[in-house]
């Protein structure tokens, strides 16, 4: 699944409408559908929502889905933080759908009319669609109190799309005394660049991914060099043994893997290999780790580089059919030199971890023979 950066999503977003075709305030109801029965799945209706709203789309969506709870018999306070008096065209069509359900109440914050019922904001399950993924500034003025006063109540937070005041991309000048801490957030079609941090775990919560029906087709067309793995990509890839087939039909994998006190790694990587469904594997040791590896894991042909301790020396890899190095090597400067050997030899599928990570952040020239 790519991560696309908030530009290419607005791209997704015009494409969709476009050539669906399909008119910006139904992609929204349908984006506003996809959460609310997220939402419906998870929470009775015993506890009461408050739903702060933004003037952009994003609050367009928190107003969609809160005329989508109160038509279904939840309690629903909505808050609209009007922090500007650009309305986004979107959004005034669902403030007025919203408002003729009578069962909605309808609050406006503004910096001269502040009436936040913090007492009821305690006691109700908030749901955050004050700012999207396209915020590429600070909050601040009536939209921080307002993320203050959220953060302040400890109540469970929904984020639709993104935390509020949380950038898609980059994050590294932004205030997160600024952002809503959100318990879950519901992330439209794709997951964000800023869900991959942990500096960012307690803003974000658990996140699930909300499919809303952009169209796959372009976004294919899209370049990132971001990838979420999820266990449906996995599943997908899984592909079922063969009746007439045998261990050589699928695949030999080499591992270059240990190090004196860090054998364990090399045992696990090789479990997990031959667990993923690699035919036949091969793990390079040093010396130390070669009773180990016999014995730990018998179904594994072990072989071992030119020193005890740890791993150094060269290795043909022509007859193998996916590498992986890393796991327990260490970082000894000569164990830097296979490494670079295996990134310039390889062939085929090729997966660098751990330490492998480690030496490249040391020696950053080895970027430069990643196949």
């Amino acid at each position: 699944m790519k991560i696309l950066s908030a530009k290419q999503v607005k791209e997704a977003d015009a494409f969709t409408i476009k050539n669906e075709p399909i008119k910006s305030i139904d992609l929204m109801e349908r984006a506003s559908l996809a959460c609310f029965d997220w939402i419906i799945s998870r929470f009775d209706k015993d506890k009461p929502f408050v739903v702060f709203a933004g003037i952009g789309n994003n609050g367009g969506d928190g107003l969609a889905i809160a005329r989508m709870l109160a038509e279904k018999g939840y309690s629903v306070l909505v808050y609209l933080v009007q922090y500007s008096r650009s309305f986004s065209k979107d959004l005034s069509i669902n403030l007025e759908r919203v408002k003729r359900n009578k069962a909605v109440i309808i609050e406006t914050l503004t910096d001269t009319k502040y009436n936040l019922d913090k007492e009821k904001l305690c006691k109700s399950t908030v749901i955050d669609a004050i700012f999207g993924s396209g915020l590429n500034r600070a909050a601040k003025g009536l939209a921080l109190k307002v993320i203050n006063d959220i953060n302040v109540s400890l109540t469970e937070v929904i984020s639709i799309d993104i935390p509020s005041g949380l950038y898609a991309d980059e994050n590294s000048a932004n205030d997160f005394a600024g952002v809503v801490k959100a318990t879950s957030t519901l992330s439209l079609e794709l997951p964000k660049l800023s869900y991959m941090f942990s500096e960012h775990a307690a803003l974000i919560g658990d996140f699930f991914i909300i499919p809303i029906g952009l169209d796959h087709s372009y976004i294919e067309t899209l370049d990132s060099p971001f990838f979420y793995i999820n266990q449906t990509d996995i599943k997908v890839r899984l592909q079922p043994r063969l009746p007439f087939s045998h261990k050589g039909s699928y695949g030999h994998s080499l591992l270059i893997a240990g190090s004196y006190g860090m054998m364990g790694a090399a045992a696990l990587a090789c479990r997990s290999c031959l667990r993923s469904g690699a035919g036949l594997v091969t793990a390079m040791v040093p010396g130390c780790g070669y009773e180990i590896m016999q014995s730990s894991v018998p179904e594994v042909m072990v072989m071992t580089g030119d020193e005890v301790n740890f791993l150094s020396g060269q290795v043909e890899l022509e007859k193998y059919t996916s590498y992986g190095i890393g796991p327990g090597i260490g970082q000894h400067p000569r164990t830097l030199l296979l490494l670079k050997a295996v990134l310039i030899a390889a062939k085929g599928p090729l997966v660098v971890d751990a330490d492998g990570i480690n030496l490249m952040a040391k020696d950053k020239s080895l970027l430069k023979d990643v196949p």
